[in-house]
């Protein structure tokens, strides 16, 4: 029996349980239950107890689990020596044995009993908490008892609260939560607390009980306790208007967090078992020999299962990527290089290849949609032959864009549409979206959150995939040829169709800038233009499809309406410059972004700058928004939310596709840092994916640099990460580049998320003005960063180089080169009280060059450190195999 010292109530409980142990022993065989397994008794970090038991029962019928939770210790003696009787919140849950699905619960408050026991049944649980007692009698299920319940939706109280002192004369408690934050949907909500109420009772925990100390008392307590849709009574102090109170007492059912619960569908498990053939990494086993050496195996392979778990149940928005990054970390490298080098290079069929690569992402099969034109139809024919054949692709992609959207009313459509900003404005507001104060807009974001899986996403890709016909680089050859002919500054050709305007215009100086501009197809033949129209954007109700092409010229693209410049908003829409230096300035939803849609802007050639307030620059929601730069030395200027981001049912891309352009990335600068950091500007971009927290899952965003000496700047959130269930990607293929964050960069996750960060070579130069960078990971998430080849320096101030906490995974290499690491120590100690069990932070500096390290650090260390962290600095993961074989570490070296 162990003991876990610094409390009084601890020692006594370890004392009781030592003196129960004995009367138990003894009583096995005349009591209920005629035979028990092991019992254990846990401390987590909140300082909550809990006491664990397995009943085992008649073999083919069932395994009886006995949890208690929170309950004082005397309880605890009454239960080991009395059997179901005793405290008053415990609950007995009864398994099948076959697939452990729940047959059954007796409550005892309600006076039921457990049947009685015959023989053994063996059963492993996931452990958690600090162990305070242990002895015969009882086995760990953990928080979440078995596999079943992890099945299940989960209960969500839904609020945010900081602890109240009232003693209010309605009733006779003392301390309560005053929620600061409420979810639509939650508990709270739908007993009608607002913020300013205060909850004082939580059936069956009465007046000032031990879990009304902090919400997340009373989130532990009652996922061990209750089901979705058993009874919930809770009781408040509802504030008056002359400053008294109103207890208000409601029954009502436990909910769970809308849209969640859900079986993972096939097609996510077999993708998963595509990549688990790759789950034999070398890193792998550098990981497994550490800690066989250091006595973590158990630990370790209890971390990888808490993540798979964290996919038991999904939501109708979980990427198949984010899927397999969560259950299969150590494969992350690879899932990072098969995304980014199977995005198209430029080329013909650009567009095309671009839309179809989207099959990938979301499984989906556009092949039945050819991506291009019959030559025979225009080539050495006339402008009317060329517009004839714009036509017909209108026309199919309005039939496809008819399939997308037919199981939507008209209503439905309306709304989402007239939604769409404030759901943007939501997330700028509070990324978290439960935490948005404005509860009616929270509500009406919910529920488009909840009607948003309607759409069908094949239909919405060939719908793309006919549009980017228009832009194949053969038939635009054609007809700029054939427009060539007819010459002229002024208008060559029009047409209206019942899908929008096509428009070809000549070589002047064009401005664009009346309603009666907005085009489904606009085609420019040169001149330096000015485009204030719709821009190569849908618009819902009249215009399904819309793209344009400008063929030569220093063009200016402004809009301050948003869903512009190439935005598909309920729709598609393209736009492709063919050359020049051109400018693109837009506020919310432009350059290159899909809301309910599949949105591309393509930049063939020229030093450009773009410019956007947020949600610019490839991002997608509910669908794709692609921006294409596939040459010059560009700028890509955000403040929010910019720049390759993928959210719910998203995919972001920003691919600047030059091999020797100097880039600048920035992203920051609209709000000040949500942690209050000085000087700390919100980021949320830059190959970021990311959820709408707690309802909708996060998609996949991706920056993508084919080259040059970059400069990349982002505030928090920024540069190669994912936030609830949302995964990021940021790739540099070479050059010499510099990188500035703050707080959450440059390779990062929180939140059951995915992130990876990969620069393949070059002398590079990582610096952090705050903590949390540069390869860590924090609440169940998973991230990679890695390093190529290069001399490298990173500036990090902490939890950094290799940092996990809260059940993360982290995994950070730097494969070549002489590096230096300033300011934090690689591979550090830091907490999981939010979850117990441990974290693994994995920190690699490979190759022969000569490092210099921080905080104690030597280069040619092998060791592993507290909590699970790892630091190597060898000249391969096979060297470092081979030094610890025959020199091993052992369970001292941390």
């Amino acid at each position: 029996m162990s003991t876990f010292s610094g409390r009084g109530l601890t020692r006594n409980l370890t004392s009781r349980l030592a003196t129960v142990l004995c009367c138990v022993l003894s009583w096995y065989a005349s009591a209920e239950w005629s035979e028990r397994s092991h019992w254990e008794v846990t401390r987590d970090g909140a300082g909550l107890y809990r006491a664990y038991c397995v009943l085992l029962v008649e073999p083919g019928q069932c395994v009886v689990t006995v949890s208690t939770a929170h309950e004082a210790p005397q309880d605890w003696d009454d239960w080991l020596t009395g059997g179901s009787e005793g405290a008053a919140s415990r609950v007995t849950w009864v398994y099948d044995p076959a697939d452990m699905h729940v047959i059954n619960r007796y409550d005892h408050i309600s006076g039921q009993r457990i049947p009685s026991a015959e023989a053994s049944k063996q059963l492993v649980f996931e452990k958690t908490g600090q162990t305070v007692a242990r002895g015969e009698g009882v086995y760990p299920p953990g928080n979440r008892l078995v596999d079943e319940l992890l099945r299940r939706p989960k209960i969500w109280t839904g609020f945010y609260a900081k602890k109240a002192r009232v003693e209010p004369a309605e009733c006779p408690a003392t301390i309560g939560l005053a929620p600061y934050a409420i979810g639509v949907d939650s508990l709270v909500d739908h007993a009608g607390m607002v913020v300013g109420d205060v909850l004082v009772k939580v059936w069956p925990w009465s007046y000032n009980d031990t879990v009304m100390d902090s919400y997340t008392n009373i989130g532990k307590a009652v996922k061990d306790r209750f089901l979705i849709g058993d009874p919930a009574r809770v009781e408040y102090l509802q504030a008056q208007p002359d400053g008294g109170w109103k207890l208000v007492k409601k029954e009502l059912t436990w909910p769970g967090v809308p849209g969640m619960g859900l079986q993972p569908p096939p097609k996510l498990v077999e993708f998963k078992q595509q990549w688990a053939e790759q789950n034999a990494v070398p890193e792998r086993a550098l990981l497994n020999l550490m800690a066989a050496q250091t006595g973590r195996e158990a630990d370790n392979a209890d971390l990888f299962l808490r993540l798979q778990r964290t996919e038991a149940t999904v939501d109708r928005y979980r990427l198949p990527c984010m899927y397999v990054a969560h259950t299969l970390p150590m494969v992350m490298p690879q899932l990072g290089v098969e995304y980014t080098d199977t995005v198209p290079v430029p080329g013909p069929d650009r567009v095309a290849r671009q839309v179809a690569w989207l099959d990938k992402v979301y499984l989906t099969d556009g092949g039945s949609v050819s991506g291009e034109l019959d030559p025979a139809d225009y080539e050495g024919r006339d402008v009317t032959a060329h517009i004839d054949c714009i036509e017909r692709v209108l026309e199919e992609a309005a039939e496809h864009s008819t399939e997308a959207f037919k199981a939507f009313s008209d209503e439905e459509r309306d709304f989402m549409r007239d939604q769409a900003e404030h759901l943007m404005a939501g997330f700028l507001d509070s990324h978290m979206m439960c935490f948005d104060g404005n509860i009616s807009r929270q509500r009406r974001n919910v529920r488009l959150l909840g009607l948003a899986h309607k759409l069908n996403m094949e239909a919405l890709l060939r719908q793309a995939r006919a549009a980017s016909r228009i832009v194949d680089e053969r038939f635009l050859a054609s007809l700029k040829a054939t427009m060539q002919k007819v010459g002229g500054t002024g208008r060559i050709a029009a047409r209206e169709t019942p899908w929008g305007r096509i428009v070809l215009s000549g070589t002047g100086n064009d401005r664009y800038v009346r309603k009666n501009d907005n085009c489904a197809v606009l085609v420019d033949l040169g001149g330096d233009d000015f485009y204030a129209n719709n821009t190569g954007s849908s618009l819902p109700g009249s215009v399904p499809t819309a793209v344009l092409v400008d063929f030569e010229g220093n063009d200016r693209y402004e809009n301050w309406h948003s869903m512009r410049q190439g935005c598909g908003f309920l729709g598609v829409g393209l736009l492709v410059d063919c050359a020049g230096d051109d400018s693109y300035v837009g506020l919310r939803c432009a350059q290159g972004t899909g809301f309910l849609g599949v949105g591309t802007l393509v930049d063939l050639a020229g030093d450009d700058r773009y410019r956007g307030i947020d949600h610019c620059q490839g991002v997608g929601q509910f669908g794709a928004g692609f921006l294409l730069d596939d040459d010059g030395n560009n700028r890509y200027e955000g403040r929010h939310a910019c720049q390759g981001v993928g959210l719910t049912w998203g995919t972001g891309l920003l691919h600047s596709a030059g091999e020797q352009s100097d880039d600048e990335y920035f992203n920051k600068g609209k709000l000040a840092s949500g942690y209050r950091d000085l000087g700390s500007f919100e980021g949320w971009g830059q190959g970021l994916g990311c959820g709408h927290r707690p309802y909708a899952s996060g998609g996949l965003g991706m920056l993508l640099d084919g080259g040059g000496d970059d400069e990349y700047e982002g505030g928090t959130f920024s540069l190669g990460g994912g936030y609830y269930y949302g995964l990021g990607i940021l790739r540099d293929r070479k050059g010499n580049d510099r990188y500035r964050g703050s707080r959450y960069n440059m390779g990062f996750t929180a939140h059951q998320a995915g992130g990876i960060f990969m620069d393949d070579t070059g002398n590079d130069r990582y610096a952090t003005s705050h903590y949390v960078a540069l390869g860590m990971a924090w609440d169940e998430s998973c991230t990679v960063f890695l390093e190529g080849t290069g001399d490298d320096e990173y500036v990090a101030p902490g939890f950094a180089l290799g940092a996990a906490a809260m059940n993360g995974y982290v995994l950070f290499k730097d494969s070549a080169g002489s590096d230096t690491y300033v300011g934090t120590k690689a591979a550090g100690k830091y907490g999981n009280h939010y979850h117990n069990g441990t974290s693994v932070g994995m920190f690699f500096d490979l190759g022969p060059g000569e490092d210099r390290h921080s905080g104690g650090r030597n280069p040619g260390d092998i060791d592993a450190g507290p909590e699970h962290a790892f630091f190597i600095d060898a000249p391969s993961v096979k060297d470092a195999i081979q030094q610890l074989r025959s020199d091993p570490l052992s369970s001292d070296d941390n």
